[in-house]
């Protein structure tokens, strides 16, 4: 079994470490230029963004074929997750793919605009939900969670305008402050590469995943986002720091998979 992730603060990752399995991190599988993953059974992992399936792993879905006959998808989110599974099951169809099995996992809270980290605890369904999953995945079953008129019209409308398309993203709503060490963490847990260090500065370019790593996982907190509404950060407990950098650090080109 393999199982492709995205994750910024840890929570994707460690449903995927439960899940077991290969766990090949989605934006290294992109960098490679990889065309195809292969196995008996491939799963998605991932955060739904603004009630929707984030841009990097649509980019996925167009450019590598997951080539299995038991292909299944884990959303978590924080408070709603809406239609997104039902965008992601739209993705697969028209690249011609049928989900096996589709559900999601509710998790901690970690969008600083919206929330104050310091509030955030884990849901008390959390552990058995996800035993759940990773028993139905074991199971190779068969099903995917509904989506009723009202999901499908929240993630339509907030896809009206989307703020997290791959651009400039938080970048223009992200300060340094003066106790910046310069250690560079937040260009090494960058999923897009954007950030670089010039002078000890973070740099940031324009290829934004608003995924917020970098603020989330600055040791110092010198990153802020001018709308967060507190200055504590949030990093799942069952994910290092030194994970998500090789989570979501360089990988080298290796052709098709």
């Amino acid at each position: 079994m393999t199982v492709l992730y995205f994750t910024s603060t840890g929570n994707s990752l460690s449903a995927a470490k439960r899940l077991g399995g290969t766990l090949i991190s989605i934006p290294q599988l992109l960098r490679t230029g990889a065309d195809c993953v292969a196995d008996d059974a491939v799963g998605l992992v991932f955060p739904v963004y603004g009630l929707s399936v984030p841009p990097i792993v649509l980019e996925l879905m167009e450019r590598v074929t997951l080539r299995t006959g038991y292909l299944f998808a884990v959303l978590t989110y924080g408070t709603y997750a809406a239609g997104a599974g039902e965008q992601l099951l739209s993705a697969a169809a028209a690249q011609g793919g049928t989900v096996s099995y589709l559900n999601t996992l509710h998790m901690q809270e970690n969008y600083l605009p919206g929330f104050a980290m310091e509030k955030q605890t884990t849901p008390r369904t959390q552990a058995d939900a996800l035993a759940r999953i990773c028993a139905d995945v074991a199971a190779r079953r068969r099903w995917l969670r509904p989506c009723s008129g009202f999901d499908r019209f929240m993630t339509q409308t907030h896809q009206k305008n989307y703020r997290y398309r791959r651009g400039e993203g938080v970048t223009q709503a992200l300060r340094v402050e003066a106790g910046c060490a310069g250690c560079g963490v937040c260009s090494r847990v960058c999923p897009a590469r954007n950030i670089r260090m010039e002078g000890g500065r973070p740099v940031f370019g324009r290829d934004c995943l608003s995924c917020l790593a970098c603020v989330q996982n600055c040791p110092g907190g010198a990153l802020r986002l001018l709308t967060e509404k507190s200055g504590a950060r949030y990093r799942c407990p069952d994910v290092s720091l030194e994970e998500l950098i090789r989570a979501n650090g360089p990988a080298e080109p290796m052709g098709g998979a």
